[in-house]
């Protein structure tokens, strides 16, 4: 029993830092974004393309991606997720224009689609019961901490240009994939098949008709929209907030603060909806959501003070990770179990970053026309709808 519960949290050690590593070679692009303008000569609307186009195929990795992993196993999407990020990742860099630059990170993306239902896929197999809701919560951290590691790792290869920012995660990330594979494996609760499974056709209707399900797709489509808006150009507003380029590295390590206070959330989310159950859990979701408003339009206000717009939206990531850990984690499995675990999970994420398409070039040219004033005040009025959908959530 002690060797299972060291391996149960070996896996999931594992697994977050996977995260992570797939991380590096994604959120390097918005500290790359003000380079890639001032290289190329760029419009806002036109780099924000690199993250609309790789939205849109991480999208359809996510839906296309979980029905494969459910299929093939956890372990399998896993590794192969790690290794096509790492690939695309080194293209990238070695990039001659902006138009490649869409294409390769574009494939970047769909491969580090397939990730997160592979964690979630291979997670009922080492934790059950309340011990879930914990190990997701663990897990939910890996996408924060990997934007601030990211973030940090990109910030120290400004002076070399955008080149170096995309090239310097290859190296972590085949380190841990090489670590990975040595530990990631299913665990005891896991079918004689493992992590893989048959699933049938009708179980796929019968997904899409889930009330949870359906429910989750919607706030997960608002939620996806606002955290790849903050992920994308936090660093760019931070920047104007500092004075301009010269001060992107600062603006950079400021906008840390979003992912280190979601952190927060996602383990003070977790932890309340353990303690409170599913019932009173989802209002405090609710609640969180509700709160996000305000703050994103205080935002607004503060724009030109570096110090209070860092602080105000390390707010925001503390009031909207937190929901959003729930959404492709606890959410998910509820709704597709262990068998579909990774299906649900890729339609609840893929809805939302079909939405995210948005905050890239869809942003940018919002900010082309109206600046942030205009800009904050939309992404305001969406973390209301949100709140709305969420208080329609039911569970047992």
């Amino acid at each position: 029993m002690e060797r299972v519960e060291h391996n149960r949290w070996a896996v999931l050690g594992a697994l977050v830092l996977g995260y992570i590593a797939v991380y590096l070679g994604r959120k390097n692009l918005a500290v790359a974004i003000p380079l890639l303008e001032e290289h190329f000569h760029a419009s806002k609307a036109t780099v924000g393309a690199i993250e609309s186009v790789g939205t849109i195929t991480y999208a359809i990795g996510k839906i296309l991606g979980g029905i494969v992993v459910d299929r093939a196993g956890g372990r399998t999407g896993f590794l192969a997720s790690l290794l096509g990020v790492a690939l695309f990742t080194a293209l990238t860099g070695l990039a001659p224009s902006l138009g490649w630059i869409v294409v390769l990170y574009a494939a970047n993306r769909t491969f580090g689609a397939g990730t997160w239902g592979s964690m979630l896929k291979l997670l009922p197999s080492w934790f059950t019961g309340p011990r879930v809701a914990t190990a997701i919560a663990v897990l939910s951290l890996s996408y924060v901490l990997g934007g601030a590691c990211a973030t940090m790792l990109a910030r120290s290869m400004v002076p070399f240009g955008y080149r170096a920012i995309f090239a310097a995660p290859v190296v972590p990330i085949l380190v841990v994939a090489l670590v990975t594979a040595r530990l990631v494996r299913p665990g005891p609760h896991a079918t004689p098949s493992g992590d893989r499974q048959k699933v049938e056709p009708a179980a796929y209707l019968g997904l899409l008709r889930n009330r949870t399900l359906l429910l989750a797709c919607g706030i997960s489509f608002v939620t996806t929209l606002l955290r790849e808006a903050f992920n994308t150009w936090s660093v760019h507003f931070l920047t104007q907030a500092n004075g301009g380029t010269r001060a992107l590295a600062v603006a950079a390590m400021q906008s840390t603060g979003f992912d280190i206070a979601g952190a927060l959330g996602i383990l003070a989310m977790g932890a309340a909806y353990t303690r409170l159950g599913p019932r009173r859990g989802l209002w405090l979701m609710v609640a969180s959501l509700g709160l996000l408003a305000p703050a994103i339009w205080v935002l607004r206000l503060v724009g030109t003070q570096p110090i209070a717009a860092a602080a105000v939206l390390a707010l925001v990531g503390f009031l909207l990770l937190g929901p959003f850990s729930l959404l492709g984690g606890l959410l998910s499995l509820d709704a597709g179990g262990p068998r579909m675990a990774a299906t649900a999970a890729g339609l609840t994420d893929g809805v939302g970053y079909v939405a995210s398409a948005l905050a890239g070039a869809g942003l940018g040219r919002m900010l082309d026309h109206g600046g942030y004033d205009l800009a904050l005040a939309i992404l305001a009025a969406l973390a209301l709808v949100a709140a709305l959908l969420a208080s329609r959530l039911r569970l047992a």
